[in-house]
């Protein structure tokens, strides 16, 4: 069985105000969950996502008006997780 393995190829826009775009490569269907932590760990929001093999588009929405400064993006699936520095600037 093979792993439910993806990678993250890019987020942008970064510098972002009021939505990302994250490009994901899987290689099977997946359940991904998007968190997004300010910088001292609290968790902001959290979108979860049905992707498909091969490459995928997600848009999240930045569903508060969120200050400007430095936040992180973890993206997970069953097996793997990544995680992405965030600047927003409003």
């Amino acid at each position: 069985k093979m792993q439910n393995a993806f990678s993250i190829i890019e987020t942008y826009p970064n510098p972002a105000s009021n939505y990302l775009n994250i490009d994901i490569q899987s290689y099977t269907p997946s359940d991904v969950s998007i968190k997004i932590y300010n910088n001292i760990g609290y968790l902001i929001q959290e979108n979860n996502f049905d992707i498909a093999s091969g490459k995928n588009t997600i848009t999240v929405e930045l569903k508060n008006k969120l200050s400007d400064g430095i936040y992180f993006v973890k993206i997970n699936s069953d097996t793997k997780s990544f995680t992405k520095k965030l600047l927003i600037q409003n």
